[in-house]
């Protein structure tokens, strides 16, 4: 678990975007789309915890985030 501000949470999820674009073939603004992020305000505090899934070939990287009260 991180402890992480909004934007920081948020350029991460650009950088996973940047690179799950050049290994789908899809485009940046097609898979940042299908995230959720309209939530996650740059100015806050978000305790991130980073797993990935079982996939022993690809595994995806999976973040789960929760706003620091």
């Amino acid at each position: 678990m991180k402890i992480m501000t909004g934007m920081q949470l948020l350029n991460m999820y650009l950088n996973n975007v940047i690179v799950e674009s050049k290994s789908s073939g899809l485009s940046p603004q097609e898979i940042f789309d299908n995230y959720n992020l309209q939530d996650i305000d740059p100015n806050k505090m978000y305790k991130v915890d980073i797993y990935y899934s079982g996939a022993l070939d690809d595994p995806d990287e999976i973040i789960e985030y929760t706003e620091v009260e």
